[in-house]
């Protein structure tokens, strides 16, 4: 599930999955894009996989973020996020970081976690 705050990065984010969906509708029925708060955790509670693209996230909504994580996501769900999570990562252990292609930059540091 996409999570975005914003409705206009919402509305491009559903014309692109909309796009999607008609060359790889099995794939693109597994994703899904709401637009609403992360702190509201009912809309990410069941994900297996979380992309957070949190280049913008103030420091406190990390913080908040991270222990959301950890106390709402089953063992062995896999965190995705463009910034480093703040503090200690109680619940949470760091797999490193991967290079990955954005539309800013060639290669960007990805950080990975597993709850």
């Amino acid at each position: 599930i996409g999570v975005e705050l914003d409705k206009g990065r919402h509305d491009l984010a559903a014309a692109a999955h909309q796009r999607f969906q008609a060359v790889q509708e099995e794939d693109a029925s597994r994703v899904g894009f709401v637009q609403g708060d992360i702190r509201d955790v009912a809309l990410w509670a069941n994900a297996t996989v979380v992309y957070a693209s949190s280049l913008c996230f103030p420091v406190a909504l990390m913080l908040e973020f991270t222990v959301l994580l950890a106390s709402t996501l089953q063992p062995g769900t896999i965190l995705f996020s463009l910034v480093a999570l703040p503090g200690c990562h109680r619940g949470l252990r760091s797999l490193g970081s991967i290079q990955a292609s954005m539309t800013w930059a060639k290669s960007f540091e990805i950080h990975v976690y597993m709850v």
